[in-house]
């Protein structure tokens, strides 16, 4: 009789069980659907709910929820500070070739198809970049089975040996699509990685001379970007025309390419409208553009990750002058360098963090073997650490000379 109790009680356990992990599974699906509907606070509260709601024991789920918390966090923030971007064209292309349909001009270099093969996450082909003096390129090329993008120059008797781009550009996930700016500087690529919104994403970032080295690179934000696959920027700076491309709403084998106005002076909507916003950043309604701008409705142009989400900014400038908000800088060259700062600091944090949870697994482990490899890795990234801990200091320290400087000037 005891053991038919037992049983009994065990498939009422496991009836409620099932019910509960079909509710998670609704909830989960509820969430992904407004995700991708561009409702993302609603999906966040919904994913921040099954993320208390699951046990850190359950790493593998408690794992990818955590992960799409901070994707719909970031896809929030993104959301309020959506570019006012004026479109020129839009066309449908095939997917397999879709680069072959930029009408780029020789001054903004060449893009072209490194291989024939293609990236398995897409199905996209790998391309390369020329510069407009053809002495430099960047091509993407797949290593264990993921792709990463390499780099050669041009010497007198031919090219250099090609070359990996650094962990700040290959992650562990894909990269793709490089492209960059006449001034050698400036470089755009593609990323699926974890700062991305989902799929593909386009980052901007600048090369260091001083470093020899890409600086921390940044999403490029929304109209851009999207839930979806977006790809390869391409800015002809003579002619001010920028392309991009993004699978967002189409078909499996094709994607949409979009010809905008390019602007050094970047501007972003107003969040007065939640819905306006939305259609705007999924690029279902836009400004098109014309030869007469008006300039009147225009405001500063506020970086997806602009510090100005901090909430308790003490910025020192001298010792009577304290700046608590981003907008109080005068000097454009002085914010930008504090931004940087700040971005470096996360990124110093960031590998400060690994190395403490590398070290404190060294001391757990028994095997030998293991040991060793670990002591290789914990060493490698201690010397990362050593070449960027003074990084974020060196630019609050010019953002703050260049202020005092700019205040000087004005006076």
């Amino acid at each position: 009789m005891k053991y038919f109790f037992y049983v009994a009680f065990l498939s009422v356990v496991c009836v409620f069980t099932s019910v509960a992990q079909k509710q998670k599974d609704y909830k989960m699906q509820q969430a992904d659907a407004l995700y991708l509907d561009y409702r993302f606070q609603e999906a966040l509260d919904i994913y921040r709910f099954l993320l208390d709601n699951t046990p850190t024991t359950d790493s593998v789920v408690y794992s990818e929820i955590s992960s799409k918390v901070d994707k719909a966090t970031m896809a929030v923030r993104m959301l309020s500070a959506v570019e006012d971007v004026e479109i020129i064209d839009s066309i449908r292309v095939n997917k397999a070739d879709f680069f072959s349909h930029y009408q780029i001009d020789e001054n903004a270099g060449r893009v072209f198809s490194n291989k024939q093969t293609t990236n398995s996450i897409s199905g996209l082909p790998l391309t390369g970049y020329m510069s407009q003096r053809q002495a430099k390129t960047f091509t993407t090329d797949t290593v264990n089975n993921q792709t990463d993008i390499f780099t050669s120059h041009k010497l007198f008797d031919g090219w250099t040996p090609s070359q990996a781009l650094s962990s700040v550009i290959n992650t562990s996930a894909n990269e793709n699509f490089p492209f960059m700016l006449s001034d050698g500087v400036t470089f755009y690529f593609c990323s699926d990685g974890v700062a991305s919104l989902g799929g593909y994403d386009i980052f901007i970032t600048r090369f260091s001379l001083a470093h020899n080295d890409f600086m921390l690179p940044e999403n490029l934000g929304m109209p851009f970007n999207s839930p979806f696959n977006d790809y390869l920027m391409v800015i002809d700076e003579l002619n001010e025309i920028g392309w991009f491309a993004t699978d967002r709403y189409q078909q499996k084998d094709t994607v949409i390419l979009y010809k905008f106005k390019a602007t050094t002076k970047r501007s972003y909507l107003s969040a007065e409208n939640p819905n306006a916003l939305i259609e705007a950043a999924q690029l279902k309604k836009y400004k098109l553009y014309t030869t007469v701008t008006d300039e009147s409705d225009t405001v500063e142009f506020v970086p997806v990750y602009n510090p100005i989400i901090l909430k308790n900014m003490q910025f020192v400038i001298n010792d009577s002058l304290v700046y608590t908000a981003i907008n109080q800088f005068t000097s454009e060259d002085a914010k930008k360098s504090y931004e940087v700062g700040l971005i470096m600091q996360n990124k110093v944090k960031e590998k400060e963090l690994e190395l403490e949870e590398l070290r404190y697994k060294y001391a757990q482990l028994k095997d030998v073997e293991q040991k060793k490899q670990l002591f290789a890795e914990i060493q490698n990234l201690e010397v990362e650490c050593g070449k960027i801990r003074s990084l974020p200091n060196d630019y609050f320290k010019k953002a703050r000379n260049t202020e005092i400087k700019n205040l000087l000037n004005k006076h």
